[in-house]
Order: structure tokens, then C-alpha cells, then sequence
């Protein structure tokens, strides 16, 4: 096991802070579980390395309780308000600045918010295609975290994101997982929910 591989402590701080707000019932049952990786938790600055070991231990229970459908709907819900907190915003707010407010603009930028975000876990890349539509691939994520699937399936949570907080419609789909290389491929498609509409990131002023 890598023990190098770790989260910035704050994204799982502000990831639990979101479930016990959103659910508290499902915060308790959750936190229920994981009492080794709170305490550890607690002892690190939101900029510290918290363990990925730890931080998997946390998705693993809130599948256990949400299921796998609900462990995708509360990271994408979930990450539309960690948008707008330091360890994420200023990625935000300068792409915006650059390319203007859309799920492409969020996907541009996940590459190096991942590698901020994350140690010693892979990288991501992201491929823009034709008409509104673009390829975020996952690669060598640590394979021992890989095995069951959970971070690939998070992730479908988190690009979905991208689309609301753009006031877009579509969806992203996890098209190949192979955990053996630690490797995932996802496609993002998406039409504009109203030409008026204003996306829930900020504007350029």
C-alpha cells in the first residue's frame, strides 16, 4: 500500500460538514463507523495530508449506508457548495475569468485542482471534443483503492457537479473502469438550460 497517498484534510472536513447539514440522521449512522478516522482527522490543519486510506474508509461507509446511487448524489450535490470554499474556489474563479462560466471551464481546470487536492493518487486529464462534450480520464489512481469501485463512482458525482453549477443540462457516465491500473474514463455531455440563465459560479466582473 502507498502510504504517501492522501486528500487534502479540509475536502473531507467540508465533504462530512455537508452530510451531517444536508442529513443528520445519515451524518450519525456514517460517522457511526469511523471513529480511527475522525479522531485522525481532527488532528490535521485543513491544508494538512490526510490519509486516502482514511478518506476511502469515509466513502466506504456512506455507501454502506446511502447506497451507491445515493454515495453519487451526495458528492455531486455536496460539491456545488465546496466550490465556493478556499481550497477550491480560486481554481474556479480564474478559469471563469479566462473562459467564461460552463461545464467545460469546470473540467479544464479539475487536472490541476486534483493534483492540488491530492498526493501521490494519479492524475486526471480532461479531452474536449466536439460540440458540448468533453473526456476526464482518471489514471493510475492507487489500486488498492480502486478494487471495488467506490472513488471511480464518486467521481461521476463530482464531474456531475460541473453541469449544475453551470445551470446546465446533461450527464456524465463512467465508461470503462479498469481497477487493475487504477484507471477510469468518463464522457460529459450538456445543453444550456436557458440562454438567460445565470451559472451558479460567478461571472468576471
Amino acid at each position: 500500500m502507498n502510504d504517501l497517498s492522501a486528500i487534502r484534510a479540509g475536502l473531507s472536513k467540508d465533504f462530512l460538514l455537508f452530510v451531517h447539514d444536508a442529513n443528520p440522521g445519515l451524518a450519525q449512522r456514517v460517522t457511526g463507523m469511523l471513529s480511527t478516522e475522525l479522531s485522525v482527522l481532527s488532528q490535521h490543519p485543513r491544508t494538512g495530508w490526510f490519509p486516502l486510506s482514511h478518506h476511502m474508509a469515509i466513502n466506504h461507509a456512506l455507501v454502506s449506508v446511502a447506497g451507491m446511487e445515493g454515495y453519487r448524489q451526495t458528492w455531486r450535490i455536496a460539491m456545488r457548495r465546496m466550490f465556493g470554499q478556499p481550497l477550491l474556489k480560486a481554481f474556479v474563479d480564474g478559469a471563469v475569468r479566462v473562459f467564461g462560466a460552463s461545464p467545460a471551464t469546470l473540467a479544464r481546470v479539475a487536472p490541476t485542482a486534483f493534483q492540488t487536492l491530492f498526493r501521490a493518487a494519479g492524475r486526471i486529464e480532461c479531452t474536449l471534443e466536439p460540440g458540448r462534450s468533453l473526456k476526464l480520464e482518471l489514471i493510475d489512481f492507487p489500486v488498492e483503492h480502486s478494487q471495488n469501485g467506490v472513488f471511480a463512482e464518486g467521481m461521476v458525482g463530482v464531474f456531475g457537479s460541473f453541469v449544475d453549477l453551470c445551470k446546465a443540462n446533461g450527464e456524465v457516465k463512467l465508461e470503462h473502469h479498469d481497477p487493475s491500473l487504477g484507471a477510469a474514463t468518463y464522457t460529459m455531455t450538456w445543453e444550456p438550460m436557458s440562454l438567460a440563465s445565470t451559472p451558479a459560479v460567478n461571472r468576471p466582473s
